[in-house]
């Protein structure tokens, strides 16, 4: 199979690196390297011409899961690679598409002595296990070069489980090629549904060049310049603003995780996903849910809505018989996954009440629950649904590269359909605040790790054609923490369009917000939530009359107050506490808290008013000697014995 000049490009960096060094000696900790290129840009085949080149006898291939083993094996097997091919997972022989396959370290050992040529495939659940690494205790030799696909699951906090493919002593090589499209993916410290992101990003998965594990970047493909040649699709994110009185009613009276709840929101995506399949022409749709149930749920209901929208408007929607959609989750066998794969990729229908006939799909829709992952062939979707976005960063991260795959020559539109659910009476510009907006920024942080480019260009309040913005300015009125002092400076022209048409929603929004929401929920969320915060304390001053921050730890702020309902403010207040305690708080922020009359030290301010009030006692009568029942300025005041009182003692 001829490669594309990125892919040869690819594979003679990757010669440069993993070529045998002069004098013949690879050192002792094996060769290293990575290829960090695009989704959907061909790293298998780079991966198989690679070993090729280099004579590459023996050759151990892992990847993550067993569809992307059988369709690795595949490739290779396309890409030139030949001699035996074997694989060390749980495949039975009629799953394998004629792959022999163990997870016998001894016979993993028989079957691979005295081959010219062979190459293992094996899911990372074959180290995790220690089969490969039992295989490596009874013998069997070293590899020529290993390949780590999806290799950032191997990184950062999921580096346990699988730390031993690094390591030479437990899975000896003398080469590996490390390959992702993803080598860094950020989520936000316990942000979930929920949450607002209300705890600063952290690094899940990092993949650093010229890092000591993973070796020199050898080739670099970025999503930007990916889609720039042409390699994988251009992409949008639709949000789909759903105002649903029966979702709505479903809330008032019903807990939210309740399946009158969810069985209600289910229905509302239903219908959502169809107005938008007609308007945006979608053929096929990828539905991403986290449980099973909704997935099934989704497959069998959407032919339902689609025949009712039909006899409502048959003007507008396709025919309920031409209108197909199925589900797959992780116990399905790989042959019936193939299956329902093979039918969402196929233009015509294959029912057998069109026997004889060629019935074109007007949409498909196939829902899933953690099956399309890593590296699966999609290259016919034109858009994925996020039903919802419960899952973890890395998961997400993948998920929204099945949308970007494309078959070469061929030219689409990837659409990332994201709901958003408003309330009856809710501002759609609430994003920095709103619930609603929680899916739609774990998406666009999924995004950041495919094309942190285009992302960040987002939070740039230049992008926005018309807007004109100074260069540093963020929308925010007032200087609330952290940043520079507003000060005039040199108007500059909008941003290019490269990310203008990248964010889209079905009801208007104001530029200037998308921005602040990009920047604060996206790219910074802990900033995000401090802007909270100082709201929220804001508000309770006001409310309460107080000009002391001394809020108690369990308030919560009440639901009457806006845009600041519901956010712990008392714990907000003790966390500053604790951060400016143990020297962690920007000085900028620490100015800001104090001008809200913010009390680092509760036992200290009190100790503070009471000497305030001996003193004011003292000035009036001559003396502090108040009888005990004394009462001074609304304050019970009377003397403390120095032994009796650990604030007294702690001020002397």
């Amino acid at each position: 199979m001829e490669l594309r000049p990125h892919q040869s490009e690819a594979v003679d960096n990757v010669l440069r690196l993993l070529g045998t060094p002069p004098g013949g000696q690879v050192p002792p900790g094996g060769l290293r390297a990575q290829v960090i290129a695009a989704t959907g840009s061909g790293k298998t085949l780079i991966a198989a011409h690679s070993a090729q080149r280099l004579s590459a006898r023996r050759v151990l291939v892992l990847v993550p899961t067993l569809d992307l083993l059988t369709q690795t094996a595949g490739a290779w097997r396309r890409g030139g690679r030949t001699g035996a091919m074997i694989g060390v997972c749980s495949l039975r022989a009629e799953e394998s598409q004629g792959l022999p396959c163990t997870t016998d370290p001894d016979e993993l050992i028989s079957w691979t002595a005295g081959l010219e040529a062979v190459t293992v495939f094996a899911t990372y659940a074959a180290v995790g296990l220690k089969i490969l690494q039992g295989a490596h205790a009874a013998g069997l030799p070293a590899w020529d070069l290993m390949v780590v696909d999806e290799a950032h699951r191997t990184s950062g906090d999921g580096m346990k489980p699988w730390a031993a493919v690094h390591d030479q002593t437990q899975i000896p090589a003398q080469r590996r090629l490390y390959m992702t499209a993803t080598a860094r993916v950020w989520e936000a410290d316990g942000a979930d549904e929920g949450q607002s992101g209300s705890r600063a990003p952290r690094l899940v998965a990092s993949m650093d060049t010229d890092s000591p594990v993973f070796g020199p970047v050898a080739y670099k493909l970025t999503l930007s310049e990916a889609i720039g040649r042409g390699i994988v699709a251009p992409y949008q994110v639709l949000c789909l603003d759903i105002r649903d009185p029966d979702l709505y009613a479903a809330l008032n009276s019903e807990a939210t995780g309740s399946d009158a709840v969810r069985g209600a929101r289910l229905a509302a995506v239903q219908t959502g996903l169809m107005h938008a399949a007609v308007k945006e022409r979608f053929r096929r749709v990828l539905s991403f849910h986290s449980r099973v149930g909704e997935a099934e749920a989704m497959a069998a209901a959407v032919p339902v809505t689609a025949r009712r929208l039909a006899e409502d408007a048959p003007d507008t929607y396709p025919p309920a018989r031409q209108v197909w959609a199925d589900w797959l989750y992780g116990e399905h066998a790989p042959g019936h996954r193939r299956a329902v794969l093979n039918e969402f990729a196929s233009d015509f229908l294959a029912w057998p009440a069109f026997e004889g006939e060629d019935v074109r799909a007007e949409l498909r829709v196939l829902s899933s629950v953690r099956v399309l992952g890593e590296g699966v062939d999609t290259a016919e979707c034109d858009a994925v649904l996020f039903a919802d976005a419960r899952g973890s960063m890395v998961d997400i991260v993948q998920m929204v590269g099945r949308a970007l795959r494309l078959h070469p020559g061929r030219g689409k539109l990837a659409t990332l359909i994201v709901p958003v659910f408003l309330g009856p009476d809710e501002d759609p510009n609430e994003l920095l605040t709103s619930d609603a907006y929680n899916s739609l920024s774990k998406v666009l942080g999924a995004l950041r790790a495919h094309d942190a480019e285009t992302i960040e260009a987002l939070a740039d309040p230049r992008l926005r054609s018309g807007s004109w913005v100074s260069e540093d300015g963020d929308g925010v009125e007032e200087d609330i923490g952290g940043e520079e002092d507003g000060q005039e400076q040199d108007l500059v022209p909008a941003v290019g369009a490269a990310a203008a048409g990248v964010l889209r929603f079905t009801e208007e929004r104001d530029p200037a917000v998308l921005t602040q929401f990009v920047g604060l929920r996206v790219i910074d969320p802990e900033r995000a939530y401090w802007l909270r915060g100082i709201e929220a304390a804001t508000r309770w001053l006001r409310e309460t009359g107080n000009s002391e921050l001394r809020v108690p730890y369990t308030f919560v702020c009440p639901e009457d107050w806006d845009s600041s309902a519901g956010h712990p403010l008392g714990v907000w207040v003790a966390d500053q506490r604790r951060y400016y305690a143990a020297g962690a708080l920007d000085a900028k922020r620490v100015t800001t808290l104090e001008n809200l009359g913010m009390v680092w030290s509760v036992h200290a301010s009190a100790w503070d008013a009471g000497l305030a009030v001996a003193r004011d006692y003292a000035a009036v009568h001559g003396h502090f000697l108040p009888p005990a029942s004394a009462v001074w300025q609304d304050m019970a005041i009377c003397r403390r014995r120095l032994n009796g009182d650990p604030l007294v003692a702690d001020q002397n």
